[in-house]
C-alpha cells in the first residue's frame, strides 16, 4: 500500500457513515479546536499584558536611573546629564519623593516628581490638557496633576493645592511634643497652582503622581539648590544598552565608582519574572485540555477500528501490511491534529479580536466591571499574539493527537485477516 492510498483511507475514515461514531469524532475534533483556541487566547493575553506593562514602564520610568554612592543627593546633576548626552542618550535630573496632598482636613499620600516641565512632558510622553503657559517665574508655584487626581480631589486648572512632606510633619510633631514651637515657615504647607492636567494611561502612575518644577522640589524637600536625588536616562534602544553603558562608565564625573546605575530590567526583574512564571504555569494547566482531547481522539479511533474490522481484514487479505494499516490510523490522528490546530488558531484569533467587545457584553449582563483598572492598571484587556507561542501550541496539538492514535493503530495492525472476516 503506497502513501497516497494510506492518506486516502485516513481521510475516508474521518468521514464515517452517519452514526454515533460520527458524533464522537466531531466532538473529539471540536475538543482539539477549543483546547488550541483557549491556549492561544491565554498566552496572547499574558504576552500582551507583559508587553503593555513593559511599554508603560518605559513611558513612566527611565531606561536607567543614576544615584550617588557617597550621598543621598547628586551635587551636580547637569554634569551627569552631559555625560549621558556624550554617549548618545538623554538625561533629566529630578527629585522624586512621597508627599501628602491636603484635601480639607484629610491628607492623601501622593508621589511628587520634581523636574523641568518641558523635559518631563517630552520624556514621559505626557498628554497635558488645559495647560497654562508656564514661565520661569510661575513655574516655581505650578503643579501638574492627572485626570485621576483631579477627579478624586475635585480639582481643575487654576485651583490651589497644598503639599506636605512627611519629614516636615514629623519634625513639627516632635517639636510640639517637646514643648517647642517651630517657625511659621515650617508649619505652613507649600502651596501650588494647578496649571495643567495630564493623562498617561497607566493607572497607578496617574493615581499618585504630581509634577512640580525641580527648583520647587528642592525647596519642598529641603535639598541644596541645584541638586537632585537622581538622574533619569534614556538610550536609543532600551533593549541593547551595553555599548552605551561601557562608554558612560568612563565619562561620569569622578568615575563610575561614585554612582550606582540601575536599568529598567533590574528595577522590574521580579515583576517580569512573576509574569513569565504565570504564563508558563497557565500553559501547563491549559495544555491538559489538548491532552484530554487527544485521548478522545484515541477513543474515537479505537471505535472506528472495531467498526471497520471487516474492511481492515479485507485490505490485509489483499496484501496490505500491518505497518501500512498502522500508518493509516497514525495519519488519521495527525490529520485530526492539523485540522484541530487550524480551527483552533482561527477561533483563537477571532476571540482575541472580539475580546473587549465580549467583555463589554459580559459587563452589561453581569452589571460589574470584569477588568478594573484599579487592579490591573489598564482600562482594556491587552493581547499580543506571539508566533512562537502559536507554533508551539500547534505542534503540541498535532503530536498529542498523533500519539493518541498509536494505540488504535497497533490494534488495527494486529488484526488477523481470517479472524476479522470470519467475525464479521
Amino acid at each position: 500500500m503506497n502513501l497516497r492510498t494510506e492518506f486516502f483511507l485516513a481521510k475516508r475514515y474521518l468521514r464515517p457513515e452517519r452514526s454515533a461514531v460520527s458524533l464522537i469524532a466531531a466532538i473529539s475534533l471540536l475538543g482539539v479546536v477549543i483546547g488550541v483556541a483557549v491556549l492561544i487566547v491565554v498566552l496572547a493575553v499574558f504576552s500582551g499584558f507583559t508587553a503593555l506593562m513593559r511599554e508603560k514602564l518605559l513611558d513612566t520610568r527611565a531606561h536607567f536611573q543614576i544615584y550617588s554612592v557617597s550621598s543621598n543627593v547628586i551635587a551636580n546633576p547637569r554634569s551627569v546629564v552631559s555625560s549621558i548626552e556624550e554617549c548618545g542618550g538623554r538625561g533629566m535630573p529630578l527629585v522624586m519623593a512621597p508627599a501628602l496632598l491636603q484635601k480639607g482636613g484629610e491628607f492623601i499620600p501622593k508621589k511628587v516628581l520634581a523636574a523641568d516641565f518641558t523635559e518631563a512632558e517630552k520624556h514621559f510622553r505626557l498628554k497635558v490638557s488645559r495647560a497654562q503657559n508656564i514661565d520661569p517665574v510661575s513655574a516655581a508655584n505650578s503643579a501638574w496633576i492627572s485626570e485621576e487626581i483631579a477627579t478624586e480631589c475635585n480639582l481643575k486648572t487654576g485651583d490651589r493645592i497644598w503639599l506636605h512632606t512627611p519629614e516636615r510633619l514629623a519634625r513639627i510633631a516632635t517639636e510640639r511634643l517637646s514643648g517647642k514651637s517651630g517657625p511659621d515657615s515650617e508649619v505652613r504647607a507649600q502651596s501650588f497652582s494647578v496649571t495643567g492636567i495630564y493623562q498617561i494611561g497607566k493607572y497607578d502612575f496617574d493615581k499618585e503622581t504630581i509634577f512640580i518644577s525641580l527648583e520647587a522640589g528642592q525647596k519642598l524637600f529641603e535639598l541644596p539648590h541645584g541638586t537632585a536625588l537622581t538622574v533619569y536616562g534614556w538610550m536609543p534602544d532600551p533593549f541593547d544598552m551595553d555599548s552605551e553603558f561601557t562608554a558612560l562608565a568612563t565619562k561620569l564625573p569622578g568615575g563610575a565608582n561614585h554612582f550606582r546605575v540601575y536599568t529598567w530590567r533590574q528595577l522590574n526583574a521580579q515583576m517580569f519574572g512573576m509574569l513569565q512564571s504565570q504564563k508558563s504555569m497557565m500553559f501547563f494547566i491549559f495544555f491538559f485540555i489538548v491532552l484530554v482531547a487527544a485521548f478522545s481522539i484515541g477513543n474515537t479511533l479505537i471505535t472506528i477500528v472495531f467498526q471497520k474490522s471487516r474492511e481492515i481484514g479485507l485490505q490485509k487479505a489483499l496484501g496490505a501490511t500491518p505497518f501500512s494499516m498502522m500508518r493509516v490510523f497514525v495519519w488519521q490522528g495527525m490529520l485530526v491534529g492539523i485540522l484541530g490546530s487550524i480551527g483552533g488558531i482561527l477561533l483563537g484569533v477571532t476571540m482575541l479580536k472580539l475580546r473587549n467587545d465580549f467583555m463589554a457584553l459580559l459587563e452589561r449582563i453581569s452589571g460589574r466591571e470584569l477588568f478594573p483598572k484599579e487592579m490591573y492598571y489598564f482600562d482594556s484587556l491587552p493581547a499580543k499574539i506571539e508566533v512562537g507561542d502559536v507554533g508551539l501550541i500547534a505542534v503540541a496539538a498535532v503530536l498529542l493527537c498523533t500519539l493518541g492514535a498509536v494505540l488504535p493503530a497497533l490494534r488495527a495492525a494486529s488484526l488477523e485477516p481470517a479472524r476479522a472476516l470470519r467475525d464479521e
